[in-house]
């Protein structure tokens, strides 16, 4: 019996396999793609993983195939549901993300042992141990279903401690709102950290910021961002930072780097890139003097 992957490869034009065999590019069927920007690989379970790179749905690569999602599993009953009426499921969210769900595990996050329906975001430390508490999500849209686990009272962190390293070696970090713009930056090779809400800055601690000189922060265009952002700059005062700190603006109908990226696609890291280069000072919080030392971002 032919593996699902001899199903796909046979209906893509031109699949160009990699050099151990394991992963191929092709042509994306779901829009006129010039250049191949669809990847295929094989999961541990023989299932296939589509991702295009320019942003096309799950379903839509699929339909352009003239095949369901369930060709895509060696046990046509064992895939998974990518809507459910009980709740929520990690390729649901990863296809909503428009990021590969193999991806998506790789960092921590998975369906709920516990519980059908809920995907769980796992956090952790700078030192890679678990955290007191995690996320658990149950709706495609956050503020439409989602919680935090462990014990009331146990310390909430941001998100992504345990990549830190990834700032100290890119000499920039990029703070947002939340897990899943985490989750889209790193996919492109962005350190990022995320705070769990655009009021909850508190949670960002001195130690996370020792070894970083260079800040951007993201500001949504929603009543958030309002907060959000002078909310950092706040904290960065008061924990007497010292570095460069910038503001990045998102606009033009894209709410976050996650949208940027579902709009942007395999362009996303060099388009993203002239939004960093554009990013102007972040304002001084309000009652602090004005800096005498002059350097091309306010230092704190």
């Amino acid at each position: 019996m032919n593996r699902p992957i001899d199903l796909i490869l046979s209906r893509l034009k031109g699949p160009i396999a990699s050099s151990d065999g394991k992963a191929w590019q092709a042509s994306c069927p779901a829009h006129e793609d010039n250049s191949p920007s669809l990847s295929v690989s094989v999961g541990d379970d023989d299932r296939v993983l589509l991702h295009c790179h320019a942003g096309c749905p799950f379903e839509s690569i699929v339909a352009a195939l003239g095949l369901q999602a369930a060709d895509l599993f060696p046990n046509r009953s064992a895939a998974p549901s990518l809507t459910s009426s009980k709740g929520l499921t990690l390729a649901a969210l990863a296809e909503h993300k428009g990021l590969p769900d193999h991806f998506m595990i790789s960092i921590g996050v998975s369906d709920s042992p516990k519980r059908a329906g809920e995907v769980l975001i796992r956090y952790f430390l700078a030192d890679d141990n678990v955290a007191e508490r995690h996320r658990i999500r149950t709706a495609l849209s956050a503020k439409d279903g989602i919680r935090w686990t462990g014990p009331k009272g146990g310390s909430i962190v941001p998100y992504g401690l345990w990549r830190l390293r990834d700032a100290e070696k890119q000499g920039r970090l990029i703070i947002v709102e939340g897990e899943s713009d985490c989750w889209t930056l790193w996919h492109h090779g962005f350190a990022a950290l995320g705070i769990p809400g655009a009021s909850m800055t508190k949670t960002l601690q001195a130690e996370h910021l020792a070894q970083v000189k260079k800040i951007y922060v993201i500001k949504e265009p929603d009543q958030g961002g309002d907060t959000f952002v002078p909310g950092i700059a706040r904290k960065l005062k008061e924990m007497s930072w010292e570095g460069e700190a910038f503001v990045v603006s998102m606009s033009d109908g894209i709410k976050d780097p996650n949208d940027f990226h579902k709009v942007h696609g395999a362009a996303f890291p060099e388009k993203f890139q002239t939004l960093l280069d554009a990013a102007t000072p972040l304002p001084k919080p309000e009652g602090a003097s004005r800096c005498t030392r002059q350097l091309s971002g306010p230092v704190f």
